[in-house]
This record gives structure tokens, sequence and C-alpha cells, in this order.
């Protein structure tokens, strides 16, 4: 009897070592499925926030450009203006000059 009880004691812990083991697999499998999950979607959520940053900068930095690029362009054209006037007031008064020479 004792060898028998022995003997399904040997059975009963290979079969509950067999169980375990098998529960032990399934949790791994659930467990790294999980994580999975998880990293994937902390990616998605990093890549996420990163291009909404990356959109801010670059919609500051345009229009900081285009801020600098106005201001250059309007300075550019006050110095050119100025430049023509000066042109323009040397030119009449050089065909002044010479009308009153021809005229005198």
């Amino acid at each position: 009897m004792r060898v028998n009880y022995e003997i399904n004691s040997m059975k009963n812990k290979r079969e509950s070592d067999a169980k375990l083991s098998k529960t032990l697999e399934r949790l791994k499998s659930e467990m790294h499925t999980e994580l999975d999950r998880r990293s994937n979607a902390i990616r998605a959520e990093y890549e996420q926030r990163l291009a909404n940053e990356l959109r801010e900068r670059e919609r500051q930095m345009k229009e900081k450009f285009e801020s600098e690029y106005e201001s250059r362009v309007q300075m550019e054209i006050r110095k050119k203006s100025a430049e023509m006037e000066r042109k323009k007031a040397v030119l009449e008064k050089h065909i002044m000059e010479q009308a009153k020479k021809l005229f005198n």
C-alpha cells in the first residue's frame, strides 16, 4: 500500500509540476504580451508628444523667420527708397543746372 501511495504521490507531484510549469509559461506569455502592449502604447504616446512639440517649435520658428524676413525687406525697401530720392534730387539739380545753361 505504501508503495502505491508513493507511486501515486510521485504521479501527483509530476502532474502538479506539469500544471505549474504550464501555468508559469502561460503567465510568462501573458506578461510578455502585456509588456509589449504597454511598451507600444508608451512609444506611441512619446512619438505623438514629440511630433506635437516639433510642430509647435516649427510654427514658432516660422513665425520668427517671417517676422525677421519682413523686417529686413522693409528696411531694404526704405534704404532703396532713400537712395532713389537722393539720386532723384541729384538728377533734378543737374537738369536744372543744364536748363539754366541752355536758357541763359
